[in-house]
């Protein structure tokens, strides 16, 4: 009886942290593209003002974070946890 018990509080902990990773993925994959939508605005905004400068350290930005977005994506789909 008591094996049982523990044996099926173990399962419901494993169950519990594998629902916790596949949403804690979910937010990563959410916040880099989060990010990266906010450096193409930035970039949009500094093309409109010629600041060239500025431009390329928002596209470089934007690339980076979308990159990101894109691996963790990627990780999602290779472990099936989509």
């Amino acid at each position: 009886q008591v094996k049982f018990h523990r044996a099926k509080a173990n399962v419901d902990r494993c169950t519990e942290e594998v629902v916790l990773l596949k949403m804690e993925m979910q937010w990563a994959a959410n916040f880099f593209r989060h990010h990266s939508d906010k450096w193409k605005r930035f970039a949009a905004e500094a093309e409109a003002k010629r600041d060239m400068g500025r431009v390329c350290f928002s596209k470089k930005q934007a690339k980076t974070w979308g990159t990101l977005h894109e691996q963790v994506i990627t990780l999602i789909h290779r472990f099936c946890l989509a």
